[in-house]
């Protein structure tokens, strides 16, 4: 019996001895019988696996995180996986894990390293203390954002091997004879400037990078850091311009990125997201790298041809299996966890049935006695509770309560806010808002979903959620408990309905099982649902027992 692959990933995680190795991940229920590892030039790698088929449509996963750009997984004869990259790096390819089983096919990020290794970038977050420089149309400032992407590209830039030096760590006033006195005293080999646009007109966004006139490198390490930063978000292009240096003593190639314009209501909304924010700093330091890659006289090493290889992977036990969405009696209650096991569908739309959805993906993973786990947020889109924001007409008051919530709130555009009117009532929204200046001065969060209701904590705001659902307002989906009592009933397995996120927070809405939440909660807390990219709305828990 073949097994199936239920999902595809990739990933930058730490190696041996701590040095970040670039990782390709494909999931299974059963380990591959064999696989063809063959190198098709020096940044193509292809993997043909045996004894597997994919359980969900031929995908593209674009990674561009400086050394994998992209996965290709097609399922013709067997799966293969074919993987794009920008600089050679001989695979290396093994299986782990018992549920799901994972090929993983790993790479040395050294490559990188070597072309960043001793190059001192100082990274200027914008404005500061008394200079707020530009104000959203709700209520982020510039310079809190321009920290924030400061302190990602700081990360960003010492994983792959680079000296970053930050004008400023903090939110503090900063003269201008001081900030880039590294830079002047050559302690610094380059210049990135933190900004967001900030104009009259408020329907423009997008990206824009301009390069200072004080060095020659800066016009090529400019469109290299913009076409990297267009890669990776996808927005508007703004173009490369030239610009006069902050500091006419400077001679060292600099750049000023503005991130998105701070002024338009939905480039403000995306700066909420620290996915976001993240994917720019990665971005930025991918443009670095390609800079300094391009600049080098020296090109980049071949590894010598590798012929193509094949492993045998071992057998797997003899095991008996229940034929898929059979009923049996249920098991016993007592656990002591759940393997996870994230199954990757098609792109979700209103024009799908989740019931259904769920019904063709797990069958041959999900048996009686799992937990077959929904995502909220697609169950809501495929209930056509996805709502354009552009759609949405935000009345003063919506636009007046907006600016209130938290920065990184689910209602913090006017768009989201009018919806929550909306969905509950001016009169419940006013009387949250009163509970939580009250709890707040107890020391108390969450008073306000309390009182006004917490179907709003469900609420995804623009950019709360994957393309092309980035630029919608996603509402909580309707009766979920209806819902994961229909996946029950049409597949024969226990159902929930989860929202989680990714900084740990779980809330079951609906179940069917009778497994202790405890248990279902910390399954779930690490958010194999995933996020970004990822097309994994369904997971598949299956219980753990005491050995006898």
């Amino acid at each position: 019996m073949e097994g199936l692959v239920t999902n595809v990933w990739t990933t930058v995680e730490p190696g041996p001895g701590g040095q970040p190795i670039s990782t390709v991940v494909l999931e299974s229920t059963r380990p591959p019988a064999t696989w063809q590892v063959k190198e098709r030039g020096p940044l193509e790698v292809e993997v043909a696996v045996s004894g597997l088929a994919l359980n969900f449509p031929p995908s593209r996963v674009v990674a561009l995180d400086g050394l994998v750009r992209e996965v290709a997984v097609t399922g013709q004869e067997g799966v293969t996986l074919t993987i794009s990259l920008e600089h050679p790096a001989p695979p290396n390819v093994g299986v782990e894990g018992d549920g799901p089983y994972r090929l993983a096919c790993w790479f040395d990020r050294s490559p990188l390293r070597s072309i960043l290794q001793g190059v001192t970038v100082l990274v200027d977050p914008g404005h500061g203390g008394r200079d707020a420089g530009g104000r959203g149309p709700i209520n982020l400032l510039e310079k809190d954002v321009t920290l924030k992407v400061a302190r990602y590209l700081v990360t960003e830039l010492r994983a792959w091997g680079a000296r970053p030096l930050v004008t400023r760590r903090d939110d503090r006033d900063l003269p201008a004879a001081t900030r880039f006195l590294a830079a002047r005293q050559g302690e610094a080999d380059l210049v990135v400037s933190l900004h967001t646009d900030h104009l009259r007109d408020p329907e423009v966004r997008g990206v824009k990078t301009a390069y200072w006139t004080s060095h020659p490198d800066s016009q090529p390490l400019a469109h290299h850091i913009h076409r990297c930063l267009l890669e990776r978000t996808g927005f508007p292009d703004r173009g490369v311009h030239r610009s006069a240096p902050p500091d006419p003593h400077l001679r060292v190639p600099g750049v000023t990125v503005e991130l998105v314009c701070i002024s338009n209501l939905l480039d403000e909304a995306w700066l909420r997201s620290t996915t976001f924010l993240s994917r720019a700093a990665r971005a930025i330091t991918r443009g670095i790298k390609d800079h300094l890659a391009a600049a080098s006289s020296r090109p980049p090493a071949e590894l010598p041809p590798q012929a193509a290889r094949e492993i045998r992977a071992p057998a797997p036990p003899e095991r008996t299996r229940t034929a898929p969405h059979t009923r049996r009696e249920p098991p016993a209650p007592h656990v002591t966890g759940f393997r996870v096991i994230p199954v990757r569908t098609h792109l979700l739309s209103e024009e799908d049935d989740m019931v259904e959805v769920v019904t063709r993906y797990t069958r041959g993973i999900a048996e009686p006695g799992d937990v077959i786990c929904v995502a909220e947020s697609p169950l809501a889109v495929t209930q056509g509770r996805a709502i354009p924001s552009s759609e949405v007409k935000a009345g003063l008051v919506a636009r007046i309560l907006s600016k209130f919530p938290d920065p990184d709130g689910s209602l913090g555009t006017p768009q989201a806010m009018q919806l929550a009117i909306s969905e509950v009532g001016l009169g419940r929204i006013l009387l949250g808002g009163v509970a939580a200046a009250l709890g707040r001065a107890a020391g108390r969060r969450g008073d306000f979903f309390r009182v006004a209701g917490q179907p709003l904590a469900l609420i995804d705001d623009i950019a709360g959620t994957m393309p092309p659902y980035d630029r919608h307002v996603v509402l909580g989906p309707r009766h979920p408990q209806k819902v994961a009592e229909a996946i029950k009933r049409a597949t024969g397995v226990d159902a929930l309905i989860a929202d989680v996120n990714d900084i740990r927070c779980v809330d079951i809405l609906a179940s069917t099982t009778g497994y202790p939440e405890a248990l279902l909660v910390e399954a779930l807390r690490d958010n194999p649902f995933g996020n970004d990219d990822q097309c994994t709305p369904i997971v598949v828990l299956k219980p753990l027992r005491p050995r006898r």
